[in-house]
């Protein structure tokens, strides 16, 4: 269980997690209108059929994957205790833009490693986020190359639905490495 000290610390980052999240979530909605505009210039004969064309979904199907065995991978109980900022470190913090408060010299050590957790599962949130956003992108530029904006429906659909999926929930991470043996209160 986290401690009330911890909890009360974290909710300013938590706070900015979430917003990234919902500007990955934007993004991957603004290809598609980004594409509706776009296509309000083109005419039905503008459409062009590309032999290429499944290219863009096995990379977009393969991305999806990998996002999804990443995010598996990275937030497994293994892959956590092991983590460079799981380890005991004596000193080194993962995020120093957390540590620069007063509050911080209030936590205890284990909270304080912690914190190193929250960090890692951020940098794999964004990795994890910034994977899924590429399917929209993806759409996009599809959409672009065939003058068809109805190819970017699926991707942008694809990409937002992953991203749904993924919603960030570091506090059950970091409450998963206070269990690990060592790690623990």
């Amino acid at each position: 269980m986290l401690s009330y000290t911890l909890r009360d610390y974290m909710k300013t980052p938590l706070r900015f997690i979430k917003i990234i999240w919902l500007a990955f979530q934007a993004a991957a909605a603004l290809y598609y209108v980004i594409a509706r505009i776009m296509a309000q210039n083109w005419g039905p004969e503008d459409k062009l059929d590309l032999a290429y064309t499944p290219v863009f979904y096995a990379v977009a199907a393969a991305l999806a994957v990998v996002s999804i065995y990443y995010n598996r991978w990275a937030f497994s109980d293994a892959r956590i205790a092991a983590s460079p900022a799981a380890m005991d470190r004596k000193g080194a913090v993962a995020s120093p833009g957390l540590t620069e408060t007063e509050q911080y010299t209030t936590l205890d050590e284990n909270d304080r490693r912690l914190i190193d957790v929250f960090a890692y599962a951020q940098k794999s949130y964004i990795i994890t986020w910034a994977m899924q956003e590429t399917i929209a992108i993806l759409g996009l530029v599809m959409t672009i190359v065939t003058q068809d904006v109805s190819q970017t429906v699926f991707f942008s659909l694809a990409a937002f639905l992953l991203l749904a999926f993924t919603r960030p929930r570091p506090l059950e991470i970091m409450e998963r490495a206070s269990m690990i043996p060592g790690r623990g209160r």
